[in-house]
């Protein structure tokens, strides 16, 4: 019994460390290297309620490593964008978080991946929709949505 805990600890405790490790090197920049392979386990996680998309500032100031993020999570599966649409403790999307920090660039950068997404999540996002009207991609989201009013489709 006691081999079998310190196998699982250490299986555990091996995996945790190269996670952190494959983060740090993300966070100091290695994502900018050509042979750069981006492992998306270091970044799928709920902690708190929180996501790699509502904790810290990715979604207000690096637009940079916030695309990459994206365009690695398009390219290894679509369904791990819907992270976009998880909150947080406080009830905010990421997109809510950059909305209120005012950032143009990544609300747009953030409403062209929520129109890959297969699900619109605009019921997550109906508290701000008055708000996302004057951003420029919004319109990409909504031409994009499966929800489309017969006023849309019209156009």
């Amino acid at each position: 019994m006691h081999n079998f805990l310190l196998m699982r600890n250490f299986i555990n405790l091996s995996f945790s460390y190269m996670t952190f490790v494959i983060k740090d090197n993300f966070d100091q920049g290695g994502y900018i290297s050509n042979d750069f392979l981006f492992d998306s386990e270091g970044y799928d996680f709920v902690l708190g309620k929180n996501t790699l998309f509502t904790e810290g500032t990715l979604v207000t100031q690096d637009y940079d490593k916030l695309n990459f993020i994206l365009k690695s999570y398009l390219q290894e599966d679509p369904i791990l964008l819907e992270q976009l649409l998880y909150k947080n403790s406080k009830h905010q999307t990421p997109l809510h978080i950059a909305v209120q920090s005012n950032n143009t660039r990544m609300v747009n950068l953030i409403l062209q991946f929520l129109a890959k997404n297969p699900n619109s999540g605009i019921s997550v996002l109906k508290d701000i929709f008055k708000d996302l009207i004057d951003f420029q991609d919004f319109s990409t989201y909504l031409e994009s949505s499966p929800f489309q009013t017969v006023q849309m489709l019209n156009k």
